[in-house]
């Protein structure tokens, strides 16, 4: 007889009632699993706001983890370097860091701290075909088992019993953009400016923030959610680690994936909007000399990082473009073989921030958007991602939004170099920001 297929309620409560067979008396580490049939998304994360929620899927869609709750909490790559052996099979860390630590932190970033990551207390991992739901305990976590219990039992019974409703619309009552319009342009052309002079500066990212106030109750999973179901090539991650501030987006950008002792990496710049003519776009896009060499800029870093950190075997793709929503950009990939024990730390140090969310020279550059950009960027253009035992990928997040106390903020940025000019920057802006602000009815 074939069995009944297995929901993600059934799931729950079978978990349910492994965890209730628990005691607490020299209980170690333990990851309980369940093998699902399906997944439904919202009933996943529905009525579970203002706790801790997680999404990671990678760009080929081949891995996808949903997490609630926090099982262990770590604040900095190095700690997670030294946990990562201690996984269980099944389970993964979740998090990221801020574009750059040396930035003022602004109150709505606080929550996220310079570096985070977290075990989710339970998640689904969908990969290789296969559906399975975990919960997770560590002897060494942040709350004592009792208390973990009622955490475990609070979310597996709200998996169990809720069912889906509709998504509301959605949509902003006010919008404001910062910097403005003219403070963006001086900013642009003070660049342009010091480009001029001759001196060692040949590119900086200037960014902006689309800040819309949301009067009506928004979940803000239901807007990641809506901005998941859009477009593809994306790498499309929440990250929500206190339930008091959410911060999403779909990036097309790699920062690197570590696996088998390879590293997988890519340069992504140079932008030019969808005209409805792919074709012919992405002919003119490689034939624009500013954003070949724009793009340039990036793969010379990239290729020159990769080298110092002794890869070898390197081998690279010819440069092409890839079609996003709204959107064009050129991609070159790299691929090579890493030195026994690098670390992701080490990776990382080297590769973030890279020419295309920050410039070049990188000094110069962070202290150019520092001095002049306004705003705290927190986790926007930083590293964002999910580590295996085996495996380690990072996103580059930018196309993302941090959502705090019933604000929208909307982030994206544009490469200054010789030969940019600052209105078409600011339109480059409103392109990239089209793929949130659609989720909000604010694209027309």
């Amino acid at each position: 007889m074939k069995a009944n297929p297995k929901d993600l309620k059934a799931g729950a409560n079978d978990l349910l009632n492994a965890i209730r067979s628990i005691s607490d008396k020299a209980c170690g580490d333990f990851a309980f699993g369940v093998n699902l049939d399906s997944l439904d998304e919202r009933q996943f994360f529905l009525g579970l706001n203002h706790i801790p929620r997680f999404y990671y899927e990678s760009r080929d869609q081949k891995f996808k983890i949903y997490g609630i709750g926090v099982a262990y909490r770590m604040l900095s790559f190095g700690e997670v370097e030294k946990k990562r052996a201690t996984l269980l099979d099944g389970q993964c860390f979740v998090g990221g860091a801020r574009f750059a630590k040396s930035q003022k932190q602004e109150p709505q970033w606080q929550a996220f701290q310079q570096e985070q990551f977290v075990l989710p207390l339970v998640h689904a991992i969908c990969q290789d075909k296969t559906i399975k739901l975990f919960v997770n305990y560590r002897a060494d976590g942040e709350i004592p088992f009792s208390v973990w219990l009622d955490h475990a039992q609070n979310i597996l019974l709200n998996l169990s019993n809720h069912s889906t409703v509709p998504r509301e619309t959605i949509r902003g009552d006010e919008y404001q953009v910062f910097p403005s319009y003219e403070r963006h342009r001086e900013i642009v052309n003070h660049a342009l400016e010091l480009f001029r002079a001759g001196q060692d500066p040949k590119k900086v990212v200037v960014a902006r923030q689309n800040i819309i106030q949301v009067s009506q109750h928004v979940d803000p999973i239901d807007i990641f959610l809506a901005l998941k179901s859009t477009g593809t090539h994306a790498h499309r991650f929440y990250f929500e680690p206190t339930g008091e501030g959410a911060f999403f987006g779909a990036s097309p950008e790699l920062l690197f994936r570590k696996q088998e002792g390879r590293i997988y990496t890519e340069s992504v710049a140079g932008t030019l909007a969808k005209s409805g003519d792919d074709e012919a776009d992405k002919r003119q896009l490689l034939d624009n000399i500013k954003e070949q060499h724009e793009h340039g800029l990036v793969s010379d870093f990239i290729e020159e990082k990769l080298k110092s950190l002794g890869v070898t075997d390197l081998d690279s793709s010819e440069s092409s473009v890839v079609s996003l929503s709204y959107v064009h950009h050129i991609v070159k990939r790299y691929v090579g073989d890493l030195p026994d024990n690098l670390s992701d730390v080490a990776i990382i140090d080297s590769l973030h921030p890279t020419p295309a969310v920050c410039g070049t020279p990188r000094d110069w550059a962070m202290r150019f958007i520092e001095e002049n950009e306004g705003f705290d960027r927190g986790f926007f253009c930083g590293p964002i991602g999910v580590i295996t035992r085996d495996i380690s990928e990072f996103c580059v997040a930018i196309r993302s939004a941090l959502f705090h106390d019933k604000k929208l903020l909307v982030y994206a940025g544009s490469g200054i170099v010789q030969g940019s000019n600052s209105a078409r920057e600011w339109d480059e802006l409103t392109n990239k920001q089209k793929n949130i602000m659609a989720t909000l009815n604010w694209v027309d």
